[in-house]
């Protein structure tokens, strides 16, 4: 049923804010938006097993940048020194696959809504 995707969406949203909330004292403000990006990647990846989402090369590029961009930031920042934690950093980068899986989840609600009405 539908109103299990949506049970589950919410569930998704609270573990990545519980995951967000942990992780976030021991990262700087620029490092913790930084982790956050790699949302993209999760969403591109379950969208594409769940919805049968189709991307161009254009943006697989992108998302393999964004890909990048994250992990060099996990390294570089524990090099710099500061207030970042290198398991923090993966942790927060590692648990936005939770806001992703609910965000797809909630478009597969829309498409599924869309098509019935």
């Amino acid at each position: 049923p539908i109103w299990l995707y949506l049970v589950c969406a919410g569930a998704c949203d609270i573990i990545g804010y519980v995951f967000g909330c942990v992780a976030q004292p021991y990262l700087t403000t620029l490092m913790y938006a930084l982790m956050n990006q790699a949302i993209v990647p999760f969403t591109v990846a379950i969208s594409m097993a769940l919805l049968g989402s189709r991307y161009v090369a254009l943006e697989s590029g992108a998302v393999c940048v964004v890909i990048a961009g994250a992990i060099s930031c996990v390294f570089v920042g524990s090099e710099i020194g500061g207030s970042n934690s290198t398991s923090m950093a993966i942790l927060t980068m590692v648990t936005t696959c939770f806001p992703a899986a609910a965000y797809v989840l909630k478009q597969h609600v829309f498409q599924a809504w869309e098509m019935r009405h």
